[in-house]
């Protein structure tokens, strides 16, 4: 080897091994790259590097939600009955007028009036038995005994069994083919048919000795209350009780009675109460000995 190239080759080796020439284009990197690098070089051998946490770039700000509303679904609305937008305007009940409250009709056939408000176009009347011992309710199906709807202010009533009856109003508002009330009925009057006075015939006494009552002025349907007492005033009773039917027959008084019997009956209606009580009859110890 010559001189020359022995210099040549002296000198390459001081200089290091060559790097490719992609390095010298390379970008430089940044310092903290390089202090990654450092600590990577120095650390032990076996260990791993922590992990990094990744962290998510930050995202433009949410619009504020909004609250939330109950889902309600619309109900359907109901169909007029009469008491909707649809219904009639309020009328002032009728007033009774006539009869007074508790009078008395002795023909049975009573003639009802009342007043008549301003927008009535007809009027619905409600006639039934007052309340009595049964319990049952005032104009109730059991009670009720005429609705009829009528033009005029007044309604004549059929004839009428003896009793105790109560009636009321209600004012209407009708189109050409239908009537509907415009309220609540008025204040209900009540009224009383009496019963004919019962008549008791003379008493008898018949063939085998026992005593013969018979009365008339009764409804078919109707017991009597039969009394026999010692006294005019019927303080001192023997006896009392209902019947049935028009006649009875009854033993003959004990013999040990002296003074005369005072006898007397009053009709018993079907739904209570009672009508009134027919004149006395006597019966004298002679003729309880016939």
């Amino acid at each position: 080897m010559s001189c020359l190239a022995a210099l040549l080759l002296a000198g390459l080796l001081a200089a290091g091994p060559a790097r490719p020439a992609v390095a010298e284009h390379a970008p430089a990197a940044a310092p903290g790259a390089r202090e990654s690098v450092r600590r990577q070089a120095h650390r032990p051998p076996g260990r791993r590097p922590p992990a990094r946490r990744l962290q998510r770039a930050p995202s433009a700000p949410r619009p504020a939600a909004e609250p939330l509303v109950p889902l309600i679904r619309p109900m359907p609305m109901p169909l007029a009955t009469g008491t909707g937008a649809d219904a009639p305007a309020a009328i002032e009940a009728p007033r009774p007028l006539l009869p007074p409250d508790e009078g008395w009709m002795p023909s049975g056939r009573p003639l009802l009036q009342w007043s008549a408000p301003e927008g009535a176009d007809r009027f619905r009347l409600q006639l039934a038995r007052a309340p009595d011992l049964s319990g049952l309710p005032a104009f109730s199906a059991q009670t009720l005994i005429e609705q009829v709807d009528v033009e005029r202010p007044q309604w004549q009533s059929p004839p009428l069994p003896p009793g105790r009856y109560q009636w009321r109003i209600a004012a209407l508002a009708c189109t050409a083919d239908l009537c509907r009330e415009t309220g609540d009925f008025g204040p209900s009057r009540t009224l009383n048919v009496p019963w004919p006075l019962p008549e008791l015939l003379e008493p008898s006494l018949a063939a085998n000795g026992r005593l013969r009552l018979q009365w008339t002025g009764v409804e078919p349907e109707a017991l009597v209350q039969l009394q026999i007492a010692a006294d005019e005033d019927f303080l001192e009773v023997l006896l009392d009780e209902p019947r049935a039917g028009d006649r009875v027959e009854l033993p003959p008084p004990p013999p040990t009675l002296r003074g005369p019997l005072h006898l007397r009956i009053r009709p018993l209606p079907p739904g209570g109460g009672h009508g009134p009580w027919s004149s006395p009859r006597s019966l004298a110890p002679t003729a309880r000995a016939r």
